[in-house]
């Protein structure tokens, strides 16, 4: 989730467009932004990798509703009292209605790969190792290069803002558990190919950007060949980490991991984004490498931390709330006894 905080922190609060002026602080972004943008397809691998042998918990997509419905709710009503002129009352009430709204894509995508992972997960378990290896390489091919190349989405993907890449991404993250393909690479291979997928990316947009090719945005879809590799790669690198020696502790792990959704709800909020967020970070100073590295990366780590904050508390508020429910249950239940 830091890399998607980080993905929106230079693309909304302006950081891109900031280094704008300065070839070295245009690679360093870019840098940035294309380890970042594959963090999206990352959570449909995890999803893919935890859920295939799973059933259906739909007091869990509950939850995430309820969730999603309180900032929406929560957001619009704030930035109404704060902004009246800008939140109109009828935006309000249709943010008790994110799925219908589509105001969080991934969010709705899910709800859509939800109803469909009984079936991924089918599709994988029938599927031998060559059948999925096959099946899987054409999938993925045909649609990240399709979608390169030509300019019409004729599969409606969307750039990969869609039910349809999550599923297929899905899938690729249920293979990756069932056959234990990152048990098949090294670290080493694993990092060499990721630093070599960044920095060719990277500086394959720097040179169209400076010779007027306009069709640069392709490499950075969530669909485009180069941003699925990159996400396959990063998400067997993490599979490769021993936690038992990890600067954080199981329990700490768990709490920030609880954290996640929450994160991403608070801080890609549209009227946050538009009235707060757009641009923040454009007056952070240039002429410094120095101090506007170290800017970018606390601006970046102050955002994650302030959303993490927040949600925790609202955790911790649901969860009191869950509780004097409970005991009021048991009351009654008790009075009714006697």
């Amino acid at each position: 989730m830091l890399l998607v905080v980080a993905l929106h922190c230079m693309d909304y609060g302006g950081f891109i467009k900031l280094s704008e002026a300065n070839l070295f602080l245009s690679l360093f972004v870019s840098l940035n932004h294309t380890i970042s943008i594959c963090a999206v397809n990352c959570f449909a691998l995890i999803s893919g990798y935890l859920l295939t042998d799973g059933k259906k918990r739909w007091n869990k997509l509950a939850g995430l509703w309820v969730e999603v419905c309180f900032y929406s709710a929560f957001f619009a009503v704030l930035f109404n009292i704060v902004f009246p002129k800008k939140v109109t009352l009828l935006s309000v009430c249709k943010s008790f209605f994110p799925i219908s709204t589509n105001q969080y894509w991934y969010f709705t995508a899910y709800v859509g790969l939800f109803f469909l992972m009984p079936t991924l997960n089918a599709i994988v378990t029938s599927c031998s190792e060559q059948e999925f290896k096959k099946d899987i390489f054409n999938v993925v091919l045909l649609f990240s290069l399709y979608a390169f190349f030509i300019k019409d989405d004729i599969f409606f993907l969307n750039r990969g803002f869609s039910v349809w890449w999550l599923a297929i991404v899905y899938i690729l993250g249920a293979g990756i558990k069932k056959y234990r393909m990152e048990e098949r690479f090294s670290r080493q291979t694993l990092q060499l190919l990721l630093i070599s997928d960044v920095l060719i990316t990277s500086v394959l947009k720097l040179l169209m950007q400076k010779y007027g090719i306009n069709i640069w945005g392709r490499l950075y879809s969530y669909n485009a060949p180069n941003i699925i590799f990159m996400a396959v790669v990063l998400f067997m690198l993490f599979l490769k980490i021993d936690f038992k020696n990890f600067l954080l502790k199981e329990k700490e792990l768990r709490i920030l991991s609880s954290a996640t959704f929450g994160v991403y709800l608070i801080h890609n909020n549209n009227y946050f984004n538009d009235l707060v967020f757009k641009n923040i970070f454009i007056n952070v100073p240039t002429d410094n490498v120095i101090i506007f590295i170290l800017c970018f990366y606390f601006s970046i780590a102050s955002v994650y931390a302030t959303c993490t904050v927040i949600e925790l508390l609202r955790i911790r508020f649901f969860c009191a709330i869950k509780g004097c429910f409970v005991l009021a249950s048991k009351t009654k239940s008790n009075l009714l006894d006697n």
